[in-house]
């Protein structure tokens, strides 16, 4: 009796696994996975595609999603990726969501490389004249460009953590001015040297006093641009680093 339910058993199994077999015969050769993106503006599709190595076995998507995941993760300005079907009937049709880096600001290093920099202070990618940056090359054009940030350096900073600083520097200083920083130089002494699109004047702060000692300077220039209207581009330099003046040039 026990040898007759073993054989059964056994003749049940193969023809499970046969059954399993052809399924995914089939699944190979007749199903087809598609995808849809969405959240990628300074991603490509073919970046984010390339990472699929182009494979076509709905099981390969299943069994190996994670490792997918973890390879888009891996492209510059990519920051969370989830991969889900749209429905539980459409088992072969994949979306990609994307969430990406917020690029803030470029940085412009000694060796003329431009670096896009996210409002985390995250290195994301060197501009380039590649297709993808072309399409959004407006939009980058509008950032503000960081220069010198490399100089002055001591054995306490390091550029990541100069950078970090620079992304926080910059949203709080919109809460104080509001005009649009183009340009901005950093000075080994602890200076730093600002450019507006609207107005004229270079603008210098010294940052080696401190966050107090800088919310004081931003607010002695906002008086002095409500008091001298649109004679402050008359100046060329409104140099704010001194302790209890102004001096304009």
């Amino acid at each position: 009796m026990k040898k007759r339910y073993k054989v059964f058993g056994t003749f049940i199994l193969i023809i499970l696994v046969n059954s399993f077999v052809f399924l995914y015969i089939y699944l190979k050769n007749n199903v087809s996975v598609s995808l849809v993106l969405s959240g990628n503006k300074f991603t490509s599709n073919d970046e984010i595609f390339s990472k699929f190595e182009k494979r076509t076995d709905v099981f390969y998507w299943y069994l190996n999603k994670s490792n997918i995941r973890d390879q888009i993760r891996k492209l510059p300005f990519v920051k969370e990726v989830e991969i889900f079907p749209s429905s539980l009937e459409g088992f072969n049709k994949l979306n990609i969501a994307i969430k990406e880096e917020n690029p803030f600001y470029l940085v412009k290093l000694n060796d003329d490389k431009i670096q896009v920099i996210s409002d985390e202070g995250k290195m994301l990618s060197y501009l380039t004249n590649d297709k993808n940056m072309l399409v959004n090359w407006d939009f980058f054009n509008t950032l503000p460009v960081i220069s010198g940030i490399d100089n002055g350096l001591d054995s306490s900073q390091t550029l990541n953590s100069r950078l970090i600083y620079i992304a926080n520097f910059l949203k709080n200083i919109k809460t104080y001015i509001p005009y649009t920083i183009n340009f901005m130089y950093f000075i080994p002494s602890g200076e730093v040297e600002l450019k507006f699109l609207e107005i004229k004047p270079v603008v210098v702060l010294d940052l080696s006093k401190g966050d107090e000692w800088v919310d004081t300077e931003l607010k002695r220039f906002n008086a002095l641009v409500n008091k001298l209207g649109t004679q402050i581009n008359n100046m060329s330099k409104i140099d704010l680093a001194y302790t209890k003046v102004g001096v304009l040039k």
